[in-house]
């Protein structure tokens, strides 16, 4: 296994011998592995470990065992305890994501106090069939089903290769210590559903479907490169650029096939959602003067091309309030960004509202509230009156014939400046974020 290793990490370029890596190691049998074979390297290496205080007394054992190994191989560590409950809940967001944007700001925080060249995590390749899966159960497009990368910035993943079969064996060749997660065990998750559930039942059917499946991953990720490329070298010969707005000839358009694949790929970077390719496939059907907004960009049919222009959120977006007059969303009242998951990071400022982009229809709308508006209140299944809400929340008569909210589709998404609406949230699936702020 390490001399598959060393061709790993060199074939993908992963670190150098005079590199330094900043290694994250929960106490579980991947990290403690990986951190057998890097400490063997002779590379600068350091520990980090989180202590995410979810599983009590465990998880405290968890870090008392990282800092003894680290100790007896003379190996420097560093250690940090997160309220991960406390944060999930102020950002409105899972426990799984809390996790992951603790974790992963610290060892980037981490990374560059101590000039670290890279951050190591030890995915292994049955993680990236998991998260094939997951993508494949959420809805994907072909590169959702490359699995996940043996480089990402600065995170790398040099246990990529391995299956956790053969990291099993490994560790018992050594001897390596290891802990167990007891939350592993729970089927709550939807990986450790996959896991525990969906795998064992596919090596039934085939007993070498993993490595069947992680091979099929590596082919995708093949016909992915070539499909960009495709895509990239399209998108070069249709799109014309000219300063402020980009034009594609239609008829030009119209030649690909299939025509809702290139649409989707063609667009996504104007802020074209999945559910929206049908929109452009009518608008090119459309006569000219027809328009069509998503979240980032109009695209116009004139004359024969479309022609697609960036929105000026401080200029010229217009967002109906009511029957009477319309509003420009501008730095006096509304900005609009859109976001990655890797850039979330809510707080608990009533003025800034997050949703998951591809759930809204555009234009939204702005109006004042009825008499009869419901929506579904952030953290909460069951739907609620407007009118329940501010008796809840106390507000004065003064203040709820000001309230506004927002709506996509003829839905409320938030009450604004109150509470966004459950049914938009941002979740673990998401992929695209809407930041909203007063």
């Amino acid at each position: 296994m390490v001399k598959e290793f060393h061709q790993y990490v060199s074939e993908n370029d992963l670190f150098g011998n005079n590199d330094s890596v900043l290694l994250a190691v929960s106490g579980g049998i991947d990290s403690m592995v990986l951190l057998h074979i890097l400490s063997e390297t002779g590379i600068k290496l350091a520990v980090a470990h989180c202590n995410f205080q979810l599983r009590g007394k465990e998880s405290d054992e968890d870090e008392l065992f990282v800092v003894k190994n680290c100790k007896k191989l003379k190996i420097k560590y560093f250690t940090k305890s997160f309220d991960t409950i406390g944060y999930a809940s102020s950002k409105g967001i899972s426990i799984q994501m809390a996790a992951r944007d603790l974790r992963y700001r610290w060892f980037e925080e981490t990374r560059m106090k101590f000039s670290i060249d890279h951050i190591a995590v030890a995915h292994n390749n049955n993680d990236s069939i998991e998260t094939f899966f997951i993508n494949l159960i959420r809805g994907t497009g072909l590169n959702g089903l490359t699995g996940i990368k043996s480089k990402t910035d600065k995170v790398i993943r040099p246990l990529l290769f391995a299956s956790r079969e053969m990291i099993e064996k490994y560790a018992e060749e050594h001897s390596i210590p290891y802990r167990e997660d007891s939350s592993n065990r729970e089927s709550k998750y939807i990986r450790n559903k996959i896991r525990l559930e969906i795998m064992p039942l596919l090596d039934d059917l085939n007993p070498s479907s993993q490595r069947a499946i992680y091979e099929t991953i590596s082919r995708l990720n093949d016909v992915s490169i070539v499909y960009n490329n495709l895509i990239s070298s399209t998108k070069e010969r249709l799109f014309k650029h000219f300063g402020t707005h980009t034009e594609i000839q239609i008829d030009e358009l119209s030649t690909l096939e299939p025509p809702g694949a290139f649409i989707f790929e063609l667009f996504k970077d104007f802020g074209l959602s999945s559910s929206q390719v049908m929109s452009i496939e009518n608008l090119i059907q459309s006569e000219s003067g027809k328009q069509f907004f998503t979240m980032t960009h109009r695209i116009l049919r004139d004359r024969n091309r479309l022609i697609i222009e960036e929105l000026n959120w401080n200029k010229a977006t217009k967002i109906i309030i009511n029957s009477e007059e319309d509003l420009l969303i501008g730095d006096t009242f509304l900005t609009a960004k859109i976001l990655t998951p890797d850039e979330f990071d809510p707080g608990d400022d009533p003025t800034i509202a997050y949703f998951d982009a591809d759930t809204l229809d555009y234009p939204m709308q702005i109006r004042n509230w009825r008499a009869g508006d419901y929506f579904y209140p952030f953290g909460m299944k069951g739907r609620k009156k407007l009118s329940d809400l501010f008796i809840d929340r106390k507000i004065p008569v003064y203040l709820k014939e000001k309230c506004l909210i927002m709506e996509s589709n003829n839905s409320i998404i938030w009450v604004i400046g109150v509470r966004s609406d459950n049914r938009f949230r941002v979740s673990d699936g998401t992929r695209k974020i809407l930041e909203l702020s007063l």
